[in-house]
């Protein structure tokens, strides 16, 4: 069975956001409109940035970096950054607190596409980033009714996101599913279908 458990929040004027903050993580899901600017800040949180659509340009420590659909990042722990919006956008967002000594580890500022491929055949891709113990996985099928089975593993919750309205079965159930909205996954095993082609999937393994 799935879930929506977003929450929704205005940070400001041209910027709304779902998310979802569970310990020490947080799922983000921003909807922000052109012309829309993100003063410069910092956080304690490491982010994983990645763009379902429309473009903005991101600053970090003075340096600008142009962010373009299916562009991902992360930016580590305490480095400030800025964003302006060149035209109407939506990203994912997911900030992880690392403890001490996972960040004495971590040597970069930001790093680009941070995906790497995990399944990649006629009928599915998967690619995966691992923020500290957050796994996720970008899930693009090429024909319809691609199946998936997902293990199950008692230790973790899954969540889907999408930036895109995306028809899944999960377990023999129907579901369709919203552009940027959490969905919390209740099942700790399941078979995905993802109905039609051309579909793109973000499960979130926490």
């Amino acid at each position: 069975m799935i879930k929506d458990v977003t929450e929704v929040r205005t940070v400001k004027k041209g910027y709304e956001q779902g998310y979802l903050v569970s310990g020490n993580y947080e799922i983000l899901l921003n909807d922000i409109k052109k012309g829309t600017d993100l003063d410069a800040h910092s956080h304690y949180h490491s982010q994983l940035v990645y763009c379902f659509k429309g473009e903005f340009d991101f600053y970090i420590k003075g340096k600008s970096h142009r962010i373009v659909p299916e562009l991902s990042l992360i930016v580590n722990s305490q480095v400030i950054h800025a964003a302006d919006a060149l035209a109407d956008f939506r990203s994912l967002d997911v900030k992880y607190i690392p403890t001490p000594e996972e960040l004495s580890k971590v040597d970069f500022v930001v790093r680009f596409n941070v995906f790497s491929e995990k399944i990649a055949n006629e009928l599915l891709v998967v690619e995966e980033v691992v923020l500290n113990e957050i796994e996720l996985k970008r899930i693009r099928n090429k024909k319809e009714g691609t199946k998936l089975d997902v293990p199950q593993d008692l230790r973790k919750k899954r969540y889907f996101v999408t930036g895109k309205r995306c028809k899944v079965t999960v377990n023999g159930r129907e579901y369709d599913l919203q552009p940027m909205r959490i969905y919390l996954v209740e099942d700790e095993g399941f078979r995905l279908v993802l109905q039609e082609e051309n579909s793109e999937l973000f499960m979130f393994e926490i």
